[in-house]
């Protein structure tokens, strides 16, 4: 804070004004407003210690230059992750991915189902709405 702001505020107290009217006149909050008024000496601020990140024990893990680093990185973890065994299924990932022989689908079959979906939301929706 500025001391020739906090010189005013405590002027503008002993003037009379309210810590409302003060905040109003300052872009301040009427408590912050008292605060100033109600001390003796200009406030001194000090910045807090930097908490460390949630990320720090994990910071040893990621690490990655650009976006084509962590994309190479993440399709060699995604090949070595393919090769074990699943824990649920017992089977590897890759050979189950290339017995079934998956193919994407349409666009329009996505769009269609999609449609269709919503329209019988909003139907149900609005038969809840009634009861």
């Amino acid at each position: 804070m500025k001391g020739n702001l906090w010189m005013e505020i405590r002027s503008e107290k002993k003037k009379g004004l309210s810590y409302a009217e003060i905040g109003r006149k300052h872009h301040i909050d009427p408590r912050t407003a008292k605060k100033y008024a109600e001390s003796e000496e200009v406030p001194k601020y000090t910045l807090k210690q930097k908490r460390p990140s949630k990320l720090d024990p994990y910071k040893d893990y990621i690490r990655y230059h650009s976006l084509d680093d962590l994309n190479g990185q993440a399709l060699a973890w995604c090949r070595k992750v393919n090769n074990r065994v699943h824990g649920t299924t017992n089977k590897i990932p890759a050979q189950q991915l290339a017995e079934e022989c998956l193919q994407p689908m349409l666009r329009e079959y996505i769009t269609d189902n999609l449609c269709l979906f919503f329209r019988l939301f909003r139907s149900v929706h609005s038969l809840l709405c009634f009861l």
